[in-house]
């Protein structure tokens, strides 16, 4: 099982890097806003990921919590930079 969820997990990494470059690509001379759009979806993604690794470590973590947690924390890494 944590197998399949890792492949899964590393399936999405690979779609978001393809993703992502594609829109970097394509937004290189875009104002702000799409930047801090594409920065907070790149932030989502990885309290996502870092939720779906938590869960995989303890099975019993609700893993909307567990989002809501990392969500937190990018916020205030976000703020301190």
């Amino acid at each position: 099982m944590s197998t399949r969820i890792f492949i899964k997990i590393f399936s999405l990494i690979v779609k978001y890097n393809v993703v992502y470059n594609n829109l970097m690509s394509e937004f290189k001379d875009t104002d702000d806003k799409v930047k801090d759009d594409v920065e907070d979806t790149g932030d989502k993604i990885k309290s996502g990921f870092k939720a779906a690794g938590n869960k995989i470590k303890d099975p019993s973590s609700d893993l909307g919590e567990e989002y809501n947690k990392e969500k937190a924390e990018e916020e205030v890494k976000d703020k301190t930079y």
